[in-house]
């Protein structure tokens, strides 16, 4: 979803959702693609809603980055045009999670060396 919106918040084609019963894993893969003329690194910031009974992290292949992600302090690494990398999102509901909660999380890519460009995809997950 969302390939080719550029959006500095998540519209509806930007977004996706999911329910999951408790005690479950659910991934989304995220594709940050580069589609400018030059080659540039993409910094990630992850933003959590509502996220009690809810663990996040994201990983880039077996590399744990939540960390990063979170500081809003992660790159990609140089890009070429028209290539991608894809970071997969992972939420836990966990058995603690209420039953119809839900935990929204949004993650932002700007070009690290500008136009600050800013994008934003977002994954909703349900507890059921």
């Amino acid at each position: 979803a969302g390939g080719g919106v550029y959006s500095p918040t998540a519209t509806s084609t930007q977004a996706v959702a999911a329910d999951a019963s408790r005690g479950t894993l659910t991934t989304f893969d995220v594709t940050v693609e580069n589609d400018g003329g030059v080659t540039a690194s993409f910094v990630l910031k992850g933003t959590v809603a509502g996220g009690a009974g809810y663990r996040v992290s994201y990983r880039n292949g077996a590399t744990d980055i939540t960390s990063a992600v979170n500081a809003g302090t992660y790159a990609t690494g140089p890009i070429a045009p028209g290539d991608s990398v894809t970071i997969t999102l992972r939420v836990e509901a966990k058995r603690s999670a209420v039953l119809g909660s839900t935990v929204k999380v949004d993650l932002a890519a700007r070009n690290g060396a500008g136009p600050f460009v800013r994008d934003v995809v977002r994954a909703k997950v349900t507890a059921t």
